[in-house]
């Protein structure tokens, strides 16, 4: 058993620092106590293994969560959907079910969970317990990674046991030249395990290869351009009774 703290640093493909350190059972519980928020984002504490991770997110990164909040709003105002932003909440499968928790950098509700969140905070006494007591009823619809790293292998996995539908990878990278990321779309309840998809289930039509010049347009402010690109792809759904998501004429 060791008895010395280990420690891993990795620098992301956007330059963004990542930290793991495993600490010995015995010196577990005094680590676990301290204010990690203080150091870093995202940070997480794995009591079963002994990890203690954070990490200290570059420009491009934060840029490109903010650039895909953009790509994902448009889409949803196009095919008229309401859409949440979740942003980087911090996500756990029922107590029944597995021990872990797992932070995105962006997560999302759309169409019908959408609408659904708002009800379930509209006029209620309590906004903050009805809201917290959805997110963890309700996983989101969409996650996305924007600086994926060898240590998030599992979080697929992660997030299909959670009951998340649709996880895009942007696997971008920081160096001279235009931002052109690769883009991901995974099918995370897929059967046999999350698979790679063509085109997104949670905005129908959209395409996984559309997305890099998508982030491109987004992120250099061409706005109406992105607009038409996105339209292009984008097919407009007759309401019915079936699943979400659909278009509704709720108002929040």
């Amino acid at each position: 058993m060791g008895t010395s703290l280990e420690t891993e640093r990795i620098i992301g493909p956007l330059g963004s620092e990542f930290f793991h350190l495993k600490v010995p059972p015995d010196m577990f519980p005094d680590f676990a106590r301290l204010d990690w928020n203080t150091i870093g984002k995202r940070v997480m504490i794995d009591p079963t293994g002994g990890i203690i991770s954070w990490m200290s997110p570059a420009e491009a990164h934060s840029i490109t969560v903010r650039t895909t909040d953009r790509i994902v709003e448009r889409s949803a105002d196009f095919l008229k959907w309401h859409v949440v932003p979740v942003g980087d909440n911090r996500w756990r499968p029922p107590p029944d079910k597995a021990a872990f928790r797992v932070e995105a950098d962006s997560s999302y509700y759309i169409g019908k969970t959408a609408i659904d969140y708002y009800a379930a905070i509209r006029d209620v006494e309590d906004e903050t317990a009805a809201e917290k007591k959805f997110c963890r009823q309700n996983p989101p619809d969409l996650v996305v990674e924007v600086e994926v790293t060898n240590r998030d292998a599992g979080k697929p996995a992660k997030y299909k046991t959670l009951g998340v539908r649709e996880m895009w990878q942007v696997k971008a990278r920081s160096s001279k030249g235009p931002f052109q990321p690769e883009v991901v779309m995974l099918d995370l309840q897929a059967e046999g395990g999350p698979q790679p998809i063509a085109q997104s289930m949670v905005l129908p039509g959209l395409k996984a290869g559309t997305l890099p010049r998508a982030y491109h347009l987004a992120r250099h402010g061409r706005l109406q351009t992105l607009q038409t690109l996105l339209e292009k792809d984008l097919i407009v759904l007759v309401p019915t009774t079936s699943k979400p998501p659909v278009p509704s004429s709720f108002q929040p």
